[in-house]
């Protein structure tokens, strides 16, 4: 069974140290990971009213405010140097960003605001990126902008959009792959449907947002912990108590992700209720050593 794939915050510091432009990497089939396409990159077009097409404009920002959400996960807010409205964007969507000598990254926008304007005509972009030192310098780069720093990067895409449905809706995040969910549970909230939504993390100490997402999703939210537990979470087990026909939207690292296919497959889902992607950076192959 094949397995689609949404989006999901920028995680190539723990794939390794690769030093070229993120691309959407899509894993086709599952388990069988090596089997890998990568999708085309597409151009940020847009059509004008006569019919006319155009690349569409960079955007130049400027950090508006700085938070420290967690010791490793910092909240970066941005907004135009003239205070403007920005592009509007959905649930589930990120924003690319050019860092300096490194590449195109890729990041996960934050809404927490049941009002429709915040991602309508929105005055800021929200970010929430955990400082990976061991990657190649994305997340560093991030973490030292200061207040009133500029930067560059295309308007907002949307890989793993909600589905303009009614049935019961999970969401399920790992670490810093809760970002788009936040979002996404702020638009179910506005319009009324169900959901519920998992929060898994190492410790309490690494999970940000809390204090938001306790908000949004009420009773209905799920910590773990795995020191807490003594345990990864179960994802099986978790499945199987879902209403029949409710739509899983989750983002995390790789053994969550794979962990959620193997569960679907196990309970015979159909591939339509699983939702996810990761982003990959595409690094050159490593030479092989003369024998």
């Amino acid at each position: 069974m094949r397995w689609p794939l949404a989006h999901c915050a920028d995680r190539s510091a723990s794939i390794g140290r690769p030093r070229q432009s993120q691309t959407r990497r899509a894993v086709s089939e599952y388990p069988t990971a090596a089997k890998v396409s990568l999708e085309a990159k597409f151009s940020l077009e847009v059509w004008l009213n006569f019919g006319q097409k155009q690349v569409m404009t960079k955007l130049n920002l400027t950090v508006v405010a700085l938070s420290d959400e967690t010791e490793t996960i910092r909240r970066i807010v941005l907004g135009r140097p003239d205070g403007a409205t920005l592009p509007g964007f959905a649930a589930g969507a990120h924003l690319t960003i050019d860092v300096p000598n490194i590449g195109a990254r890729k990041y996960s926008l934050i809404n927490a605001l049941i009002d429709p304007l915040a991602t309508i005509e929105p005055r800021v972009y929200a970010l929430g990126i955990r400082n990976e030192p061991q990657g190649d310098g994305g997340s560093r780069y991030m973490h030292a902008l200061t207040v009133g720093a500029l930067v560059s990067g295309d308007p907002p895409q949307n890989n793993f959009s909600l589905t303009d449905s009614l049935e019961p809706v999970a969401l399920v995040g790992g670490g810093i792959g809760i970002t788009p969910l936040i979002s996404m549970a702020a638009s179910l909230k506005a319009s009324g449907r169900p959901f519920q939504m998992v929060y898994a993390g190492r410790s309490l100490a690494e999970l940000a947002f809390l204090a938001e997402l306790k908000t949004l999703a009420g009773d209905g939210l799920r910590i773990h912990t795995d020191n807490t537990a003594g345990c990864l979470f179960d994802m099986a087990g978790y499945f199987a108590t879902l209403i029949e026909g409710s739509k899983v939207y989750m983002c995390g690292p790789k053994p969550m992700l794979k962990a959620g296919m193997d569960a679907a497959r196990t309970l015979k889902w159909p591939r339509s209720r699983l939702a996810f992607e990761l982003f990959y950076s595409v690094a050159p192959p490593t030479p092989l050593r003369p024998s």
